[in-house]
């Protein structure tokens, strides 16, 4: 505003003086606007014989700034981000601040979906002494559909049901891909049948009706859906004894991506083939299962039922006591696991002459010679046999004890 000069001079001047300024005599008013930097001389006459008096008024102009007007804009929360700026109106300057609707600095650039709606302020500081100039733009932000697929669904072997919805709730209306032909417009939710195997991408598209951009919800992930696998395994060797009780297993299946291996429903193993060692101590049938599955509920199963012969086991006592009291009167050897076609046991005196022989299992000595009693003495026996399952030949000799 235009501002007198008197009232910019200090201590008590006399009214009634003369302006002069950079351009020539003044009315002793500045207009900002138009008026001139410099100096301005004021002087009052004097009467004689008093000389005239004068003093000087120093004006600097500063450069007037603007903040522009207020704007406003409606913004989708899918939106891609703008400037604020160019929603000012007028002829703002570039050099202002922003803050946001909380009072925090802000960029200036609005990000739908990210920041809030409200009034934005947009403030300009110029040179003292002119004072800051604000100008608001006020954002509304209309919401999207939002929210996430829900695919429900037991991943087993095809043909498979799969239900698969969302949770938005608001109005609108949803197109659906499946990856089972053509789109499905309803908003679910969709019970679908797969029938064939392979990976399936779900998602939908919803479109609020409110002018802003459809928004697109994905599934997590594909929908897996697997063929049944075929479990199937071979065993070696073909026989098990106690004396060999190791096995392994080869996986023949197809199909699967993993395994699990039982033993009398006992897990054993993760492994693609098994190698497992039962029990030696005395023979016995065992199930061995094999699992095989294309995902946890898309699987199945073989078993084997595997029995552990009793292996080539020879046990002789060295001591028999022929009295006819009814303990141990008969020198027998006692074995498991052998070949009876292939039995041989002699006894020998210390002289070497045999005294007894047999090829029966069942035989034995009963402390006699020819139909007398054999002396007490210490006689040398030899067993030859074969293991029934893997015909391998055992020979075994040594002494046993005759007493009465």
């Amino acid at each position: 505003a235009p501002v007198s000069l008197f009232g910019l001079l200090l201590g008590t001047p006399d009214q009634g003086g003369s302006w002069t300024g950079p351009s020539g005599a003044s009315n002793g008013v500045l207009d900002p606007s138009s008026g001139m930097p410099g100096d301005y001389l004021y002087t009052v006459a004097g009467v004689a014989p008093c000389v005239a008096d004068q003093a000087t008024v120093t004006i600097s102009l500063a450069t007037a700034e603007s903040a522009g007007s207020n704007g406003s804009t409606v913004a989708c929360a899918n939106a891609m981000a703008f400037e604020l700026f160019p929603l000012l109106g007028g002829d703002p300057d570039v050099a202002g601040s922003w803050t946001d609707p909380q009072g925090m600095p802000f960029d200036g650039l609005f990000t739908p979906g990210q920041d809030g709606a409200g009034v934005y302020l947009y403030t300009v500081d110029p040179p003292a002494p002119c004072t800051a100039l604000s100008a608001e733009v006020f954002v509304d932000v209309v919401p999207v559909p939002s929210g996430s697929v829900i695919v429900d669904s037991d991943f087993t072997c095809v043909p498979t049901e799969v239900t698969v919805s969302h949770d938005y709730s608001g109005p609108g209306t949803c197109v659906w891909v499946t990856g089972l032909g053509p789109n499905v417009e309803d908003c679910g939710p969709l019970t679908l049948l797969y029938e064939i195997p392979g990976s399936y991408d779900v998602s939908v598209t919803i479109d609020g009706g409110n002018g802003c951009a459809p928004v697109t919800l994905e599934a997590d992930g594909p929908i897996e859906v697997f063929d049944r696998p075929t479990a199937d395994f071979i065993m070696l060797p073909e026989f098990l004894s106690t004396t060999v009780p190791e096995a392994y297993f080869n996986n023949l299946s197809m199909g699967a991506s993993a395994f699990e291996w039982t033993v009398n429903n006992v897990p054993v193993s993760t492994a693609e083939d098994l190698i497992h060692t039962f029990p030696d101590a005395l023979g016995d049938e065992y199930i061995v299962c094999l699992t095989a599955f294309a995902s946890l509920s898309c699987a199945d199963t073989m078993c084997l039922d595997v029995v552990v012969e009793d292996g080539l086991n020879v046990f002789v006592p060295n001591t028999f006591t022929p009295n006819d009291d009814g303990i141990n009167d008969q020198f027998l050897p006692i074995m498991t696991g052998i070949d009876p076609d292939s039995y041989s046991l002699e006894i020998f005196d210390r002289w070497g002459m045999l005294v007894f022989s047999t090829t029966a299992p069942q035989g034995f000595w009963d402390g006699t010679l020819s139909g007398t009693e054999a002396p007490i003495d210490v006689y040398v026996w030899k067993l030859s046999v074969h293991d029934r399952l893997s015909t391998r030949r055992a020979e075994r000799s040594g002494h046993v004890t005759l007493l009465r």
